[in-house]
């Protein structure tokens, strides 16, 4: 696939660096109202089930409010480096985190006064949502092993994995239930559904797998294959559309043995987001502690060279984006160094240790930017001297070592946490972007409903 390279002070002249496009502002904005709008309609079908005796307007609003409230604390104040609106796509995860969790405390408070709801929806009971979350945590992580191409690439393959299987959940749990209950009334006979839900390991299957295995495929053709999916971008997108189309469609005027097999997995869906957000959470450490370890190797190699970038490729390293369902990743070709001992020669694949430029967030997917060329200055760590038996052991030429080599612009080694938003920011808008329409179906009832 031919990838896109920009200069950096090109993009700068035509676009502010560290600005969202409008349409990511968009998107977070809509994550940002539907998850309100979920708290709300999810504490008014709590309060509704345990009876209206007690019902005070803290509990039919407060886990609302709060979600309003912390909002606005991550956007309102202003940003130095970047977009309030990037930072807000950063933080909305979290605060769902906190907002899912304060959701299961009131379940579990309010489930002595809600028998009738657990008759109804048993699996919620049989299959708590923290045992949910932890075999879904352990599901995923092995399918991401699966997934990656690379030993390095696992976590953005597990990340890519739980983004695709709250997507493909959120879109398959609606057409399912509607497909397993086509042939109820209004008020249809229970014993089907009702055998079904006594003996769920079918059910649930049927539930979970297809969701599961075509999240683990798809991750695996993009890290493999990636100019096949490219190829067919558009076709996914209208597949997409047609998905989500299609699930809200079926839960606009759903029966009742659907609402009531869509009522025992909505935790499922919890425990999927959550799944989806640790992810995140274990990338975001992931991206950090490798920055961290290659600046402590560029700082305490005792064999580091300092040099210039010699004509020959004239553009050396560059950071890409691959897609949005990982974090961006670094590309150094094959160069050589020139020092003040003679000229050495970096392998392609050498680590690039550089800041993320606020530019990039005007880059789509495929695109990159360049960041290392030639005629800069540089340092290069990794080498050592040739050892017994090598054939320049003689000579004063150094040879790559065994750990690596990195490469970074003299002075520019650092990596901030400014460097960390700009990176984790895309996974983050595609997992908003995906949360928004799992929850579109959800709500679809409730709100044609009213």
């Amino acid at each position: 696939m031919l990838h896109e390279i920009h200069e950096r002070e090109s993009l700068e002249q035509w676009w502010c660096a560290g600005a969202l496009p409008p349409w990511v502002c968009w998107v977070v904005a809509t994550a940002a109202a539907v998850s309100v709008t979920a708290a709300r309609v999810g504490a008014r079908a709590l309060w509704e089930h345990a009876g209206r005796g007690r019902s005070t307007f803290e509990v039919r609003n407060g886990l609302a409010l709060g979600l309003a409230l912390a909002v606005a604390a991550a956007f309102l104040p202003p940003s130095r480096t970047t977009s309030r609106w990037l930072r807000l796509a950063l933080l909305l995860p979290l605060i769902q985190l906190l907002g899912m969790a304060a959701a299961w405390v009131a379940w579990t408070m309010l489930a002595p006064r809600l028998a009738g709801a657990l008759h109804t929806s048993p699996l919620v009971a049989l299959l708590p949502l923290p045992i949910v979350t932890g075999a879904l945590a352990v599901v995923v992580l092995a399918a991401g092993r699966i997934a990656a191409r690379h030993r390095r690439d696992w976590l953005h393959a597990t990340t890519m994995v739980a983004l695709l299987d709250l997507l493909l959940l959120g879109l398959w749990l609606p057409l399912l239930a509607s497909f397993w209950c086509r042939h109820d009334t209004d008020w249809p006979d229970w014993a089907p559904l009702d055998e079904a839900l006594r003996h769920p390991a079918p059910l649930v299957a049927w539930v979970l797998a297809p969701p599961l295995v075509a999240a683990t495929a798809l991750t695996r053709l993009v890290h493999r294959a990636r100019a096949l999916l490219d190829r067919y971008r558009l076709a996914v997108a209208v597949a997409f559309a047609i998905g989500l189309g299609a699930a809200v469609c079926a839960r606009l005027d759903p029966t009742f043995g659907t609402i009531r097999l869509y009522a025992n997995f909505v935790h499922v869906l919890f425990a999927a987001a959550l799944v989806a957000i640790g992810a995140l959470l274990a990338l975001a450490i992931s991206l950090d502690a490798r920055a961290r370890r290659a600046r402590a190797a560029l700082a305490r190699d005792p064999h580091r060279v300092t040099g210039t970038l010699a004509a020959d490729p004239p553009l050396v390293g560059r950071i890409e984006i691959a897609s949005w369902l990982r974090g961006p990743h670094s590309v150094v070709m094959p160069c050589a160094v020139t020092t003040l001992a003679g000229e050495l020669h970096v392998p392609g694949g050498a680590e690039l240790v550089a800041r993320v430029p606020a530019i990039t967030t005007r880059l789509a997917a495929g695109e990159s930017v360049v960041v290392l060329r030639a005629g800069d200055r540089v340092e290069v760590s990794g080498f050592v001297p040739p050892p017994e038996g090598h054939p320049f052991r003689d000579s004063a030429a150094l040879v790559p070592g065994p750990a690596g080599i990195q490469i970074s612009r003299a002075g520019d080694a650092g990596s901030t946490y400014t460097d960390l938003a700009l990176s984790l920011w895309r996974p983050c808008v595609a997992y908003l972007l995906i949360l928004a329409a799992v929850a579109l179906p959800g709500l679809a009832t409730a709100l044609h409903g009213q």
